[in-house]
């Protein structure tokens, strides 16, 4: 069995794919956008075959590879210009020449061109936002000796920029940045401005995959309303605010709670703002699914529902400890499933990428690969 450390990593990053199904399943494509949330940046279309396992089961297998920006050049060029001129200020920025070209390379991966010869401006061309702001930071970082970290920038640059022509392609195409832990440990009490600033820094060093799971707690109110749940049975469920991610993870529930109406509203406008920046830079937000993990006011909702009771925590009292798991099998997980992805593509779009943890720091009843894969 894995050590619990290591279940907040790993099976974050293989259900990114996985959960991508649920898309898939409710019929959605790429031209197909919530009417109540402006239209992503994002085009193509994820595409998937059938194929079989070594038992002689079916499985999906998804393909990516036309999963980029919609936004003209012209934005696109806007957009990484932009972020050059918050980092370094309108002076600096002047020197820095970023065009966005998907001509740059034929492969499905990034790249970047670093030209300098003469002159006073670094011309940086990427196939993406990304891969050009990444480009511009590798110049900083290497040929001037500049540092933009969490909470301190080193931009004491030389009067001369060097020469420079060189071209970079990354080792892969999506590169993945944190996981469902570190809304907590990290973000839980950030200002926008706080956010603008990590975002950018995620962008320059070439992060375009990332999990956005801010304001999930507004999404779930509703789909829990809905579902029948009343209003006490939910602010008893959630944790508070510097706990959610181990609520969400099914570790806890109503530690530190409830949580207030203004909190729910502010988390999801926040949320919105996060999602429109990220698309702007071409970073691809992962958002959350439905992993089976819900309250225990299912078992007087639905008491022939396949429920179950999560492991103990951390040795948390049963008042805030152990929420239910619904198990994939029962009709039900697809109904509230299904429920929970339409409003959070109502709420906030899509980029057809989700994550759905449902054995996080949690140990599940059987440990067979059978069952696991079932789940799964």
């Amino acid at each position: 069995m894995l050590p619990s450390y290591l279940h907040c990593f790993k099976l974050f990053f293989s259900l990114v794919i996985l959960a991508t199904s649920l898309d898939l399943a409710l019929g959605h494509n790429i031209s197909q956008r919530s009417s109540t949330f402006p239209e992503p940046k994002w085009g193509g279309e994820v595409k998937a075959e059938m194929t079989h396992n070594n038992s002689g089961q079916r499985i999906s297998k998804f393909h990516f590879s036309h999963v980029r920006p919609s936004s003209t050049v012209y934005e696109q060029n806007i957009a990484a210009q932009n972020l050059v001129r918050r980092v370094m200020g309108e002076n600096t920025a002047r020197h820095f020449n970023l065009t966005v070209d998907n001509t740059l390379t034929k492969s499905e991966k990034d790249a970047f061109h670093l030209l300098k010869k003469g002159g006073n401006i670094v011309h940086i061309v990427g196939n993406s936002v990304t891969a050009a702001v990444s480009g511009f930071h590798y110049y900083l970082k290497h040929y001037l000796n500049g540092h933009i970290s969490w909470d301190y920038d080193q931009l004491e640059l030389p009067d001369t920029y060097p020469d420079v022509d060189i071209y970079i392609k990354f080792p892969e195409r999506f590169r993945l940045f944190q996981n469902v832990c570190t809304q907590s440990y990290s973000y839980v009490w950030w200002n926008w401005a706080r956010w603008e600033r990590e975002i950018d820094r995620w962008a320059l060093n070439g992060f375009n995959l990332v999990y956005a799971g801010t304001g999930v707690e507004a999404v779930w109110t509703k789909v829990y309303r809905e579902l029948g749940l009343s209003q006490r049975e939910i602010a008893d469920y959630f944790s508070g605010p510097a706990f959610l991610a181990w609520n969400r993870m099914g570790n806890v529930r109503g530690w530190g709670g409830p949580l207030s109406v203004a909190w729910h509203s502010g988390q999801s406008l926040l949320q919105r703002r996060i999602l429109s920046r990220m698309r702007e830079l071409s970073i691809t937000p992962i958002l959350p699914a439905f992993s089976g993990i819900v309250p225990n006011a299912f078992q007087r909702l639905y008491p022939n529902a396949q429920l179950s009771k999560l492991s103990r925590w951390c040795n948390f009292e049963d008042k805030y400890c152990c929420p239910l798991l619904l198990d994939p099998s029962d009709e039900l997980f697809s109904k509230v499933g299904t429920k929970f992805l339409q409003e959070v593509i109502a709420q906030f779009g899509t980029n057809h990428m989700y994550s759905a943890d449902t054995f996080n720091e949690n140990i599940p009843q059987h440990g067979d690969v059978e069952y696991l894969a079932n789940v799964s």
